[in-house]
């Protein structure tokens, strides 16, 4: 190998008290019993190109497969929220413009209010990313106004 080799793969966290014990909430989750009124939510959000045909596909003929242009036309960004209970045999995904804390606070809010309503507490699963903090559930003052006790029957991991 010559000088100018490097090989790329993923480094493991340092295992942090504060990550040991996120990692001890999270398996006390999945193995806990089943609880309609504390339901198990798992959250995920992720980006998708939009893209549109710039020449028009040949449609599949007997002994043919569809053909299409590898060109393609750029038609913008959307992200795509996805929410699953898998306990209770439910999921919701929901397509937007973009991902900001408001956005993620508007999806936590029918979460709570129009899809568990009933639920004493909802136990929400999700990573970590920068939008997901205390304070976007509500995001803003305004959300803050129109949710009331929201934060209350969230227990996010």
């Amino acid at each position: 190998m010559g000088k100018n080799f490097n090989l790329a793969f993923p480094l493991q966290p340092k295992e942090t008290e504060e990550f040991v014990a996120a990692m001890e909430d999270i398996l006390d989750v999945y193995t806990g019993r089943h609880d309609k009124k504390h339901p198990l939510v798992c959250a995920d959000e992720f980006p998708r190109q939009l893209i549109g045909e710039v020449r028009t596909p040949i449609p599949v003929e007997p002994g043919k497969p569809a053909r299409f242009d590898t060109e393609y036309s750029r038609n913008g960004i959307c992200e795509v929220f996805m929410f699953a209970a898998p306990l209770e045999g439910w999921r919701r995904a929901e397509v937007t413009e973009q991902r900001t804390k408001t956005d993620w606070a508007h999806q936590i809010k029918k979460l709570v209010t129009v899809d568990f309503p009933d639920a004493e507490k909802i136990v929400l699963v999700h990573d970590n990313l920068n939008t997901h903090t205390n304070g976007t559930k509500p995001a803003t003052k305004l959300q803050a106004k129109s949710t009331g006790g929201l934060l209350q029957k969230m227990r996010g991991l």
